[in-house]
């Protein structure tokens, strides 16, 4: 009897599990991981530093082995203090790099059925019936918003979190109906809530995030006005600001370096107008809502369709679709339900939200995104307006959820119609199939995508023709059927849309931590155009997720950021922000000349600089320079007074030739006649050593006949501090984009630290607020147990 009833009311939960692990398990319990695009050249090489970092014994801080050195825990996309990704440390130091692959494919899981359960559970809490959730869940979790971009962790990870943050917005709204209630109940609520967003917040996609905020706050308002009225709003809006800001506080040791690393980034003002209005939303993709793979699909290498797929991507199957559409539709003599009261005055918003969302993610291809670029605050700040869909995917799904209660068989000339519209299904699939014989100058994928839409349709309207009209076994037999008619549409939809490699393959182009090379060796450059080259028409293409090469060759080149696998340092880097100084320094250098650029290659400490070369077996040509070091010693400097001045003195001197680089640093300093050192004196080059160094310290032994000044050749950013005989002294910019000390005459020991005061800061916010949390729990923990145990007592009187 408990095992009927567990499985009854655990049946959506189970269904969800069941479909995900077919999709996803098929994969990793046979030892294959997700690896295309940004896995292999973002996600699972960062993972791999810090993990090297962490086992080392040092927080990973800093990343020396990219872009001249960059901030790598203020990387917001490294989610370092998300507590699901810890466990991809445990897999690391188990099973290295190819159990840490393993461990993010087993994440993407996790987190959809994450995702589902949480549409689950806000659809249970309106009393939508069992199988009512099962399609709302199967079609957010298995979407094609979320199952085409299961090769993009962060936003997987976040989009888990965001029906369980409305879940908990309706708890709150649903405290506010007593007003005069129990305070400690509401602060229950308030401290859950606030702990969800913040796993939302340390899952690492800032877009989804900001996004979240919006839509969630509107859905306050929202429910709000339509529950209590102009009053409410304003007391829900308060509690709802409360919520955000203990998110905050939960999370601040991830978000002040995060807000300090995009204050000095190249995104601190803006995205460019180009950059923030690619991927929008291709108008002809409203065809996919229906028909996902009409334009081909990059699984089997047939997608030929605008920019790329997964982007666009929002099927959520014929029944899902269907049913969202029927909330729109009037019911005749409708009775007045209380169950579904609450649902169906939320229909207009969702419906409002669908409509917005969908406007804003066609980005530029209307006026009106390209207006609020313009003119509205924070519009500017993300690329890819087609990311607004996951607020079109979560409502869609909602309401599929709620037209499930609605689904009625029809009868008397509704009949006739319907199967009408069910043999049009039928026909649909014969004509298609029909159409590659008749037919020469049709698109196969258009053949292909209708006949399964064609079928899809006809097994929608015979369940909608044979449905029970009572209660009884049959409306099991119903209900099953449904939901596997809901299932197989979306994995058929979805099946080739995950590509995945054996985990051996990072084990095989991955060095053990015990290999790892020092950062101060000579590093490795690529340019701009080869780079994309590699990556997106070579061995990541848009268009076609199939391997024509061996993908070991990756780390030969290496593309950037699978030098973190190899432990081998680069000039390039492909983390989402970089400091706006390399950025700036990195797009002079694409304008420079051979020569010029070989010089300022040197400067940089590059040893190596890899060129497309279609001759060579590997397609790749490498070129040896010989490197100025990872630091170098200066005797003479030139004082100027900005970053513009130091920019356009430095680039002179570098097309003046090496010689003139030599002679002198170029040091930014507000005040020239306070500089320590202005005189050239002699030109003595002392004896230098490197002693320690991890990824945040550098020890450094210098013994100087000449007073002068040491360049780091290393990007110069906040929260480094050097000590000169335990004495701190000023760290000056050099050369527009290093770092630089005054050295007088002397034997000296030197050490440079990258302990930022943001994270210091964000760590203390951060202990403080879960103490105090802890001790707030565990206090109403113990009076709901007493309440309850008085309650028990007054029963039993």
């Amino acid at each position: 009897m408990m095992n009927k009833q567990f499985l009854k009311r655990n049946a959506p939960f189970l269904t969800i599990l069941i479909v995900v692990s077919i999709f996803i398990g098929r994969y990793i319990f046979f030892g294959k991981v997700i690896y295309w695009g940004i896995p292999t050249l973002q996600f699972i090489p960062w993972h791999w530093e810090a993990w090297n970092q962490l086992r080392e014994g040092a927080l990973p801080l800093w990343n020396p082995y990219n872009g001249m050195g960059a901030p790598l825990l203020a990387n917001y996309q490294l989610a370092l203090f998300y507590p699901p990704g810890w466990l991809l440390y445990l897999f690391a130091a188990v099973g290295g790099a190819s159990w840490l692959a393993w461990g993010h494919s087993l994440l993407v899981l996790l987190h959809l059925v994450w995702a589902g359960w949480g549409m689950v559970a806000l659809c249970r809490s309106w009393k939508i019936p069992a199988t009512g959730q099962m399609i709302a869940g199967l079609s957010y979790a298995m979407g094609g918003y979320l199952a085409a971009r299961t090769s993009f962790f962060s936003i997987i990870w976040c989009a888990a979190w965001i029906p369980w943050f409305l879940y908990a917005i309706e708890k709150l709204l649903l405290t506010a109906d007593n007003a005069d209630g129990d305070h400690w109940n509401k602060i229950s609520r308030i401290s859950r809530a606030a702990i969800i967003l913040g796993m939302l917040i340390l899952a690492g996609h800032a877009q989804l995030l900001v996004y979240t905020l919006e839509w969630s706050l509107l859905w306050v308002v929202y429910r709000s006005w339509m529950r209590y009225g102009g009053k409410g709003i304003i007391r829900n809006v308060l509690v709802y600001c409360s919520v955000a800001i203990l998110a905050f506080m939960f999370t601040a040791v991830q978000l002040l370096p995060t807000l300090e690393y995009l204050s000095l980034s190249s995104r601190s003002t803006a995205v460019d107008f180009e950059t923030a209005l690619s991927y929008s939303f291709w108008g002809w993709k409203f065809i996919t809502l229906v028909s996902p793979d009409f334009f081909g699909n990059p699984g089997n290498g047939t997608y030929w369709g605008y920019s790329n797929y997964w982007e666009d991507a929002v099927y959520l199957g014929i029944i899902p679709l269907s049913l969202a559409i029927t909330t729109v539709i009037k019911k005749k003599n409708k009775s007045i339900d209380p169950t579904q009261s609450q649902t169906d005055s939320l229909v207009p918003f969702l419906w409002a939200s669908i409509v917005v969302s969908f406007i804003l993610a066609l980005g530029k291809n209307t006026p009106i995104f390209p207006f609020l670029y313009e003119y509205v605050p924070f519009m500017d700040m993300f690329n890819a307006p087609v990311r607004y869909l996951v607020i079109a995917a979560t409502s869609l799904s909602l309401l599929a959820g709620i037209g499930f209660m609605n689904w009625q068989r029809p009868t008397g000339r509704s009949m006739y119609w319907f199967r009408l519209a069910t043999a049009g299904g039928a026909a649909l699939t014969i004509g298609a199939f029909l159409a590659v014989y008749l037919l020469d100058e049709v698109e196969l994928t258009f053949v292909r995508s209708l006949a399964v839409t064609g079928c899809i349709s006809m097994l929608a309207g015979l369940l909608t023709i044979f449905k029970p009209d009572k209660k009884g076994f049959g409306d099991h037999v119903w209900s099953l059927a449904v939901v596997a008619v809901v299932a197989f549409d979306l994995l058929w939809a979805q099946w080739k849309l995950v590509p995945a490699v054996s985990g051996s393959l990072f084990n095989s182009f991955s060095n053990s931590p015990s290999d790892r090379s020092s950062f101060i060796e000579p590093r490795i450059f690529i340019s701009g155009e080869d780079e994309y080259i590699y990556k997106y028409e070579r061995f990541l293409r848009f268009e076609d997720y199939r391997i024509l090469e061996d993908q070991s060759v990756i780390t030969d080149i290496p593309l950037p950021n699978t030098n973190l696998l190899i432990s081998k340092p680069m000039v390039n880097n492909f983390d989402p922000l970089v400091p706006a100084r390399y950025q700036e320094w990195m797009d002079a250098l694409s304008l420079e000349d051979s020569d010029d650029l070989t010089t300022m290659l040197q400067s940089m400490n590059v040893g190596l600089w890899k060129q497309l070369d279609i001759t060579d077996e590997t397609g790749v040509l490498s070129n040896e320079i010989v490197a100025d070091g990872f630091y170098s010693w200066f005797p003479c400097s030139k004082f100027v007074s900005g970053d513009e001045d130091a920019m356009s003195v430095t680039l002179e001197r570098f097309r003046n030739g090496h010689e003139e680089i030599n002679e002198s640093v170029i040091l930014e300093v507000e005040d020239h006649e306070t500089a320590p050192y202005k005189d050239c004196v002699c030109n003595n080059v002392p004896d230098i050593t490197l002693g320690r160094h991890s990824a945040a310290v550098r020890d450094i032994n210098i013994t100087a006949l000449c007073p002068g000044w040491l360049v780091i050749n290393e990007a110069n950013y906040p929260g480094w501090t050097a000590r000169l005989d335990e004495k701190r002294v000023q760290i000056y910019p050099a050369n527009y984009l290093f770092q630089s000390v005054y050295i007088p005459v002397g034997r000296h020991e030197l050490t440079f630290r990258y302990m930022p005061m943001s994270f210091q800061i964000g760590l203390s916010v951060t202990l403080v607020t879960w103490i105090i949390a802890s001790i707030l729990l565990v206090i109403i923990a113990k009076r709901q147990k007493k309440v309850k145990k008085d309650l028990e007592t007054v029963d039993d009187h």
